[in-house]
């Protein structure tokens, strides 16, 4: 028996739930362990014994707990969140001002007031020129683009600051987008 093993055995023989062959196989042991171990037993015996002089339980005031359940509930509220979208959760929308246009929401930060979206072009699409309230961060997951005389394709990343005009965009393949854009700039 290790020195770990017999110190464990030590700790339930205190508290008497060894069963009578582990008593014996434990004495044993005990027998052959140096003056060390045998105080550190003999301790679990003295920790065991003040076990019964504890006091009784005593009831919390029950403003206790509704204090206490209010401070959890403060503090998940303060937690990172976590959402996950699978394909068929949020639909596809159709711009209604713009044909060939479809979009799907992602998330939205009101706090912040930003959008992230989902944004398909059709093949031969135009987007009319347009003037950003705010921020505008596009990545180009599928397809091609053109704003103004710029053309882009997948993999690539665009960023327009608030209070910018774009040129009209373009796509003649087709696109997908990833849009995170000011909540007023998407309606």
């Amino acid at each position: 028996m290790t020195e770990s093993e017999l110190l464990d055995f030590a700790a339930l023989a205190a508290l008497g739930v060894l069963e009578p062959d582990e008593e014996r196989q434990f004495q044993t042991a005990m027998a052959q362990a140096g003056d060390e171990l045998r105080r550190e037993a003999a301790r679990f015996v003295e920790a065991a014994a003040l076990i019964g002089q504890s006091p009784a339980p005593v009831a919390p005031p029950a403003r206790l707990k509704q204090e206490l359940m209010t401070l959890i509930s403060a503090e998940r509220a303060k937690a990172p969140r976590r959402r996950v979208l699978r394909p068929g959760e949020s639909p596809w929308v159709d711009n209604p001002q713009v044909s060939g246009v479809h979009v799907r929401e992602l998330a939205a930060e009101s706090e912040k007031g930003y959008v992230t979206l989902l944004m398909r072009m059709d093949p031969g699409t135009v987007y009319p020129a347009h003037h950003h309230h705010g921020s505008e961060e596009c990545y180009i997951l599928e397809g091609d683009l053109s704003v103004g005389p710029d053309h882009y394709r997948a993999g690539d990343f665009l960023h327009a600051d608030g209070g910018t005009d774009h040129a009209a965009n373009a796509t003649a393949t087709g696109c997908l987008l990833l849009l995170v854009v000011d909540r007023r700039d998407y309606a």
